[in-house]
């Protein structure tokens, strides 16, 4: 009897079609600042349809959530999600694939393309690497992003997606393609996807800010559609390397992922800090949701020189006995506790290893049944490319370091699925210290996020309002923080029995004269913005000096504009002491003595000048959304400088970017390059946690 299986036309096309998923990030964002969720892939994949037409490729694309998240907000549920849907898509490939060997036909496969953001591409791209280093993978898996969204000029979001749908389909004709495994293509480099780290935020001269050791894999140029690719194929020798070794996984009955927290000790730092953990411990243990997980922790750094050091020893003997895996990053450390503390579950990261790669390989071999012993010896195991030989560290990693704990200070590393309470009882140990200079540093993601909530702010206002007061603001879900505070201004105008309430319940003021010197700042503040507006708007040409002689030039109105503005900034414009005198008479005059100190200056700012309300409704909406966030504004409150900073090692924090970090920019949390909103009038009456 002949062959009878038939192959149709949407089998044919699902198999030779490189598949996009869309993950979200800056290269699916909108806006140049304010970056928000957007369709930046959808867009640069029509912009590039002629192109990967001519190259003889098609392609499917798909938005694999509701909401495209900013990857800082990226952890568990969406990785789960990014596994899920690859898997779907190489197993439909495999069937096909057996239907075209039945009929003796030979097509050339699609890939997967997955477009995620940079901040937590290491690793993400490291987790699906090792999930499909113990799952059978068919077709190369390979992700990429951008620094900037699509929008904006000199965007490689769309360059890095052609290069990335390219490298992902198979070429007979082609001397190289990529074996099946995971892989990352930023610019003109193609990376093992578990050997990345994100170095800084912006292009260096070089145009590079990703990097992976000892080198990328391959190289890829694309000009004027023809592109040039070229890999060393060694690479591939190394893939497998270690499968054999944990291919004993029960894939049916792995566990939830392993709680794995990530702190840094050092020579300053309080036994204090690892007690704490310790008492996280029992909370995971005794709560619900999270008593199925095993526990583990990377500590990094060299804390050998700590006055405390065999009471910290103690404390690390203490945490493994409550059968939690405690890996160290510092070998000096290793080898000066190891001894003291005589445990099977204390174990050295491997030098290959960055502390942050290392946390997510512990959380993922915890998810399955393995003694102690065998996780310390698969730590040290190369399952995806991760662990190779090394008697050097990339030189990036000289440039890592973390703010000294000072007796006033305190760092929180941040990581996929932090749980609010580390962040709790950092705040707590400040507030324990007797120092008004009281500092938290939050190492975060890319620009400094935090992990939050996948939401807009505007969302998110919007969400408290008609939860407290039963309103509906008029908000779009992409409007700006100029925008959000212009909405709630008018709102506060026209609600200011029903919002006072709320303030006086929750909030004391400021005391009068404070309150005087709060105002007088914020209108010096307002008049020079205007004083500068007007500055701007007068200008019609710019007067120079040239080789010693004044000329005026005309300069074309866009470029005015920016020119202008650098030049007014520097300009000190300070209001005549009548302007300020008149508008702070104005103010604060009209409101009646009888009412309380709080109610006088909620009147008074939302008659006259309702910003400070506006954010502070902001705040709490945002503190609201997020335990995490709740504890940063908490702390801020609490009169806490709160500094965001970043892992990016070769970059300033600058959380006036994104949404993400906006919402610490509205908490009040400072970075390199922004300061938080300072429009504080009011003052929590309790605490309210």
């Amino acid at each position: 009897m002949g062959n009878t299986t038939t192959i149709s036309n949407e089998e044919l096309e699902y198999y030779c079609n490189v598949f996009v998923l869309c993950a979200g990030g800056t290269i699916n964002m909108s806006g140049n600042t304010e970056c928000k969720p957007g369709d930046g892939v959808g867009k640069a994949l029509q912009k590039l349809k002629s192109k990967i037409g001519k190259m003889g490729i098609e392609y499917s694309f798909t938005s694999i959530f509701d909401r495209p998240p900013d990857s800082s907000n990226v952890g568990e549920n969406e990785w789960s999600v990014i596994v899920n849907s690859i898997e779907e898509i190489i197993i439909e490939k495999e069937r096909i694939e057996k239907k075209l060997l039945n009929c003796g036909i030979k097509r050339e496969v699609g890939g997967v393309v997955v477009a995620h953001g940079t901040d937590t591409l290491h690793i993400t791209s490291l987790v699906v690497a090792l999930e499909f280093a113990i799952k059978h993978l068919t077709v190369p898996v390979v992700f990429t992003a951008s620094y900037a969204t699509i929008e904006t000029p000199k965007s490689d979001a769309a360059n890095n997606l052609l290069k990335s749908i390219y490298c992902a389909k198979e070429r007979f004709n082609r001397k190289e393609n990529l074996e099946p495994g995971v892989y990352v293509l930023i610019g003109e480099d193609i990376h093992l996807a578990s050997r990345i780290t994100k170095v800084s935020t912006l292009p260096n001269d070089d145009n590079k800010y990703f990097y992976s050791f000892p080198s990328p894999i391959g190289q890829i140029t694309e000009k004027r559609g023809t592109v040039h690719f070229k890999i060393d194929m060694s690479y591939a020798a190394g893939l497998t390397v270690g499968i054999q070794d944990v291919c004993d996984f029960d894939l049916e009955n792995r566990k939830p992922w392993g709680i794995v927290e990530h702190i840094y000790m050092d020579s300053l730092a309080p036994k204090s800090i690892l007690e704490d953990f310790e008492r996280r411990i029992h909370f995971y243990r005794s709560n619900e949701e999270y008593n199925q997980r095993s526990i583990g922790v990377v500590l990094q750094g060299d804390f050998t020189r700590n006055a405390n050091l065999q009471e910290l020893a103690l404390v690390i003997k203490k945490i493994c006995s409550e059968k939690v895996v405690v890996l160290l990053g510092s070998k000096r450390s290793y080898d000066k506790v190891k001894d003291m503390v005589g445990s099977n579950y204390l174990g050295l990261i491997p030098k290959s290893l960055s502390h942050m790669k290392a946390r997510i390989k512990l959380a993922w071999l915890l998810r399955s049944e393995f003694s102690p012993e065998s996780i310390i010896n698969l730590m040290e195991t190369n399952i995806a490319g991760e662990v190779f030989q090394t008697d050097i560290l990339p030189e990036w990693i000289r440039f890592e370091s973390f703010k000294n704990y000072l007796g006033y200070t305190d760092v929180v590393i941040a990581y996929p699925n932090i749980h609010s309470k580390v962040i709790e009882d950092a705040i707590k140990r400040l507030l324990s210290v007797d120092n008004h200079r009281r500092e938290l540093y939050l190492y975060g993601f890319g620009d400094g996020h935090f992990p939050a909530v996948n939401n807009s702010i505007a969302t998110l206002v919007k969400q408290f309002v008609y939860k407290h007061w039963k309103q509906t603001l008029e908000l779009d879900e992409k409007a700006s923080l100029h925008k959000v505070i212009e909405t709630l201004n008018c709102y506060v105008g026209n609600h200011m029995e029903q919002l006072s309430a709320y303030f006086i319940d929750r909030f004391d003021a400021l005391e009068e004269k404070d309150f005087i010197a709060k105002i007088k700042a914020q209108v010096i503040s307002k008049l020079i913005q205007e004083k500068r507006r007007e500055l701007l708007q007068n200008v019609t040409s710019f007067f120079v000096t040239f080789a010693s002689k004044d000329c005026t030039i005309s300069i074309p109105d866009e470029r005015l504009s920016t020119i202008m503005s650098s030049v007014v900034n520097e300009l000190e414009i300070i209001p005549a002491d009548a302007e300020i005198d008149g508008r702070i008479k104005g103010i604060v005059c009209e409101i009646a003595s009888n009412e309380s100190q709080t109610l006088r200056v909620f009147r008074t700012l939302a008659m006259h000048y309702p910003d400070p309300i506006s954010m502070r409704i902001m705040k709490d909406s945002i503190m609201e959304a997020s335990e995490n966030m709740r504890w940063i504004g908490y702390a801020v409150d609490k009169g806490i400088k709160v500094i965001s900073k970043t892992i990016a090692v070769k970059s300033k924090s600058n959380i006036a970017r994104y949404e993400i970090g906006n919402m610490l920019l509205v908490l009040g949390v400072d970075s390199d390059l922004a300061r938080g909103y300072r429009f504080e009038f009011f003052r929590p009456k309790r605490d309210l946690f």
